[in-house]
Protein backbone atom coordinates (compact mmCIF):
# COMPACT_ATOMS: atom_id res chain seq x y z
CA UNK A 1 0.00 0.00 0.00
CA UNK A 2 2.87 2.60 0.97
CA UNK A 3 4.51 1.67 -2.52
CA UNK A 4 0.82 2.41 -4.24
CA UNK A 5 0.61 5.72 -2.10
CA UNK A 6 4.55 6.89 -3.04
CA UNK A 7 3.88 5.88 -6.60
CA UNK A 8 0.52 7.94 -6.60
CA UNK A 9 2.61 11.12 -4.57
CA UNK A 10 5.06 10.53 -7.22
CA UNK A 11 2.28 10.75 -9.97
CA UNK A 12 0.72 13.97 -8.77
CA UNK A 13 4.55 15.76 -8.09
CA UNK A 14 4.89 15.36 -11.67
CA UNK A 15 1.16 16.28 -12.95
CA UNK A 16 1.86 19.53 -11.03
CA UNK A 17 5.31 20.19 -12.62
CA UNK A 18 3.56 19.57 -15.97
CA UNK A 19 0.91 21.89 -14.72
CA UNK A 20 3.35 23.96 -13.62
CA UNK A 21 5.44 24.12 -17.01
CA UNK A 22 2.56 24.53 -18.99
CA UNK A 23 1.65 28.12 -16.87
CA UNK A 24 4.93 29.02 -17.16
CA UNK A 25 4.74 28.98 -21.03
CA UNK A 26 1.57 29.78 -20.95
CA UNK A 27 2.70 33.04 -18.86
CA UNK A 28 5.32 33.33 -21.09
CA UNK A 29 3.15 33.85 -24.47
CA UNK A 30 0.52 35.93 -22.97
CA UNK A 31 3.74 38.18 -22.07
CA UNK A 32 4.82 37.73 -25.55
CA UNK A 33 1.63 38.70 -26.93
CA UNK A 34 1.43 41.65 -24.59
CA UNK A 35 4.80 43.11 -25.76
CA UNK A 36 3.54 42.42 -29.57
CA UNK A 37 0.47 44.56 -28.87
CA UNK A 38 2.43 47.37 -27.25
CA UNK A 39 5.13 47.09 -29.66
CA UNK A 40 2.46 47.65 -32.43
CA UNK A 41 0.59 50.52 -30.24
CA UNK A 42 3.72 52.24 -30.08
CA UNK A 43 4.47 52.21 -33.64
CA UNK A 44 0.24 52.45 -34.35
CA UNK A 45 0.97 56.05 -32.20
CA UNK A 46 4.23 57.19 -34.11
CA UNK A 47 2.48 56.62 -37.29
CA UNK A 48 -0.01 58.89 -36.25
CA UNK A 49 2.04 61.31 -34.65
CA UNK A 50 4.02 61.38 -37.99
CA UNK A 51 0.50 61.62 -39.74
CA UNK A 52 -0.47 65.06 -37.79
CA UNK A 53 3.30 66.33 -38.57
CA UNK A 54 2.91 66.01 -41.67
CA UNK A 55 -0.95 67.73 -41.95
CA UNK A 56 0.92 70.52 -40.11
CA UNK A 57 3.66 70.96 -42.43
CA UNK A 58 0.80 71.21 -45.02
CA UNK A 59 -1.07 73.48 -43.16
CA UNK A 60 1.72 75.93 -42.84
CA UNK A 61 2.28 75.60 -46.37
CA UNK A 62 -0.70 76.49 -46.84
CA UNK A 63 -0.81 79.24 -45.08
CA UNK A 64 2.59 80.31 -46.11
CA UNK A 65 1.02 80.45 -49.92
CA UNK A 66 -2.17 82.56 -48.58
CA UNK A 67 0.01 85.18 -46.93
CA UNK A 68 2.21 85.77 -50.03
CA UNK A 69 -0.53 85.52 -52.00
CA UNK A 70 -2.31 88.74 -49.45
CA UNK A 71 1.40 90.04 -49.72
CA UNK A 72 0.93 89.94 -53.87
CA UNK A 73 -2.34 91.51 -53.65
CA UNK A 74 -1.42 94.49 -51.57
CA UNK A 75 1.76 95.08 -53.26
CA UNK A 76 -0.15 95.10 -56.81
CA UNK A 77 -2.98 97.26 -54.79
CA UNK A 78 -0.50 99.70 -53.39
CA UNK A 79 0.90 99.92 -57.26
CA UNK A 80 -2.34 100.66 -58.78
CA UNK A 81 -2.93 103.38 -56.10
CA UNK A 82 0.96 104.90 -56.77
CA UNK A 83 0.06 105.14 -60.72
CA UNK A 84 -3.31 106.25 -60.37
CA UNK A 85 -1.80 109.60 -58.13
CA UNK A 86 1.04 110.15 -60.89
CA UNK A 87 -1.63 109.86 -63.16
CA UNK A 88 -3.53 112.50 -61.30
CA UNK A 89 -0.89 114.59 -60.11
CA UNK A 90 0.03 114.35 -63.59
CA UNK A 91 -3.18 115.78 -64.77
CA UNK A 92 -3.25 118.89 -62.21
CA UNK A 93 0.74 119.61 -63.33
CA UNK A 94 -0.30 119.70 -66.90
CA UNK A 95 -3.25 122.14 -66.43
CA UNK A 96 -3.15 126.12 -67.81
CA UNK A 97 -4.18 127.91 -64.69
CA UNK A 98 -3.63 131.10 -66.14
CA UNK A 99 -7.45 130.91 -68.02
CA UNK A 100 -9.02 129.74 -65.42
CA UNK A 101 -10.99 132.05 -62.68
CA UNK A 102 -8.70 133.36 -59.56
CA UNK A 103 -10.13 130.92 -56.82
CA UNK A 104 -9.84 127.70 -59.07
CA UNK A 105 -6.23 128.63 -60.24
CA UNK A 106 -4.83 129.51 -56.80
CA UNK A 107 -6.00 126.03 -55.77
CA UNK A 108 -4.67 124.56 -58.82
CA UNK A 109 -1.54 126.36 -57.58
CA UNK A 110 -1.41 125.22 -54.50
CA UNK A 111 -2.04 121.74 -55.71
CA UNK A 112 0.97 121.62 -58.13
CA UNK A 113 3.37 123.08 -55.57
CA UNK A 114 2.37 120.31 -52.91
CA UNK A 115 3.29 117.99 -55.79
CA UNK A 116 6.61 119.32 -56.52
CA UNK A 117 7.70 119.95 -52.86
CA UNK A 118 6.26 116.03 -52.54
CA UNK A 119 8.93 114.82 -55.56
CA UNK A 120 11.44 116.88 -54.12
CA UNK A 121 11.00 115.54 -50.37
CA UNK A 122 10.97 112.06 -52.14
CA UNK A 123 14.32 112.68 -53.93
CA UNK A 124 15.83 113.73 -50.50
CA UNK A 125 14.73 110.44 -48.61
CA UNK A 126 16.38 108.47 -51.58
Amino acid sequence: MKYTLLEESRAQEKEFYCLKAEKMEYDKEKEEKKLRLEDERLRLEVEKMRIEAEKMRIEAEKEQSKIRQEDERLRLEAEKVELAKKESDQRIMMMDVSVMPEMQRIYFQQLQTEIMMGRSNARDLD
